[in-house]
């Protein structure tokens, strides 16, 4: 939200619609943009922690282990943990699609109201341009 003051004619129709007459200066705050997809920022959302610490882990330990000599738990275990495994790589491809909208530059460009001075525009625009539209 940003705060602007408000016209002269703007506080002509809110006095008009209270039918009466407001102090001055007024400030109106409006929408500054709105940018979409912030949740792929959610902690649930964190690919190292599910393609790293999950997978790759999992993956490192099934390798190591003599399948002929786990008990029936030990294989009932593993055989529910590779049945997850192409869900969690579809929830990946998901968030990597949130991300990707995140960051495209049409979105983010909402953050350009917040920036005082040629300096920072700058250098803002210069980064949605290293993004680039594919």
């Amino acid at each position: 939200m940003t705060q602007r003051e408000a016209t002269d004619a703007e506080i002509a129709r809110a006095e008009a619609a209270i039918g009466r007459r407001l102090n001055r200066p007024r400030y109106l705050e409006e929408s500054a943009g709105h940018v979409g997809y912030l949740d792929a920022l959610n902690p649930e959302n964190d690919l190292r922690e599910m393609l790293v610490f999950d997978l790759d882990e999992n993956l490192k330990a099934f390798s190591r282990l003599d399948i002929d000599q786990l008990s029936h738990v030990q294989l009932r275990h593993w055989a529910k943990w590779a049945g997850g495994v192409d869900g969690v790589l579809e929830r990946a491809e998901a968030i990597v699609s949130k991300y990707r909208e995140l960051l495209r530059p049409a979105n983010l460009a909402a953050f350009g109201v917040l920036l005082s001075g040629y300096a920072e525009e700058s250098q803002f625009n210069a980064f949605l341009k290293s993004l680039g539209e594919k």
